[in-house]
């Protein structure tokens, strides 16, 4: 019985240990190359608007490492001060929808019944509507802009973040310490807070990686149909977009920016297999753990 004990212990493998190692490292290698750029932007001189006719179409040079485009606007400092608008966009889009999302479906799980119901019913009308789809609708009602994108996908992506949300709460409402907390009399906000939060944002934190890589690829699809961001302001897809008429000659207006957009979104998407693994290398431990606990 000693030794049958003993077997439970969880011990994760080499080999899981390194793909896990090495997803993270990937993803936060490719994802280096978005944040220099950022971080490239604050260096003086570099200015994203500033025109010269006489050095348009360049090749990419010491004056001017990434060439330059069609307005003769540094290439580089396009790139760079985009990538504020289109991650910082994206990962408010990602962290917006994953807080209601949560939020919702917290609720939702928790106290059951009919908000359970009400909260579904939300969730399945909202899952009707394409995301691309209503930010077409309302940029073409407003007249587009980076808010009115984020919104329309905030709206469309928080359903996943709650049915995950719900599921686990569910789960967890009838966990003895839960139901200790509600007969000491914490109320639903605490327990909210204080039980079932730590437990939800874990396995959310893969989804929102994931949804961070999903709205960069949803706001430069739709700054390549120019309905993103107001002209000049710069935008990855809005870039690429500019640069399609100049293939042949300057195929480095388009190459530079949907390079970046590939790598930034690979890198998101191992990071989120990286917490994919974590998270269920985690639930395993736990599983096990608490067999044991039985057996003692």
């Amino acid at each position: 019985m000693f030794s049958s004990r003993r077997k439970l212990q969880v011990t994760t493998p080499p080999e899981i240990s390194r793909r896990i190692f090495s997803s993270k490292v990937a993803g936060l290698l490719l994802l280096l190359v978005p944040l220099a750029a950022g971080l490239i932007s604050l260096a003086p001189g570099l200015d994203p608007l500033s025109q010269n006719l006489m050095h348009r179409l360049s090749s990419p040079s010491l004056e001017h490492p990434l060439g330059t485009d069609h307005l003769g606007r540094c290439l580089l400092a396009r790139i760079a001060h985009g990538t504020y608008i289109s991650m910082g966009s994206a990962l408010l889009i990602a962290l917006c929808s994953a807080s209601l999302g949560a939020l919702l479906g917290m609720i939702a799980g928790y106290i059951r019944g009919i908000v359970d119901m009400g909260i579904g019913r939300l969730v399945d009308t909202t899952l009707a509507f394409p995301g691309i789809l209503l930010a077409l609708m309302l940029a073409g009602l407003t007249g587009g802009g980076v808010l009115v994108l984020a919104a329309a996908l905030i709206i469309t992506t928080w359903p996943e973040y709650c049915r995950l949300a719900r599921s686990v709460s569910r789960t967890l409402s009838g966990a003895p310490y839960v139901q200790a907390g509600v007969l000491t009399g914490f109320t639903t906000g605490f327990i909210l807070r204080r039980y079932l939060l730590p437990q939800v944002i874990r396995p959310l934190l893969p989804l929102v990686s994931l949804g961070v890589g999903k709205a960069i690829l949803a706001l430069s699809s739709l700054g390549f149909l120019g309905i993103g961001v107001t002209p000049p302001a710069p935008e990855w897809g809005a870039m690429i977009s500019a640069g399609l008429p100049y293939l042949r000659e300057a195929p480095h207006l388009a190459m530079f920016p949907s390079v970046l957009i590939f790598m930034t979104v690979l890198g998101f998407i191992l990071l989120s297999g990286h917490f994919e693994k974590k998270d269920a290398g985690f639930q395993h431990a736990s599983s096990a753990k608490s067999e044991h606990q039985t057996d003692i």
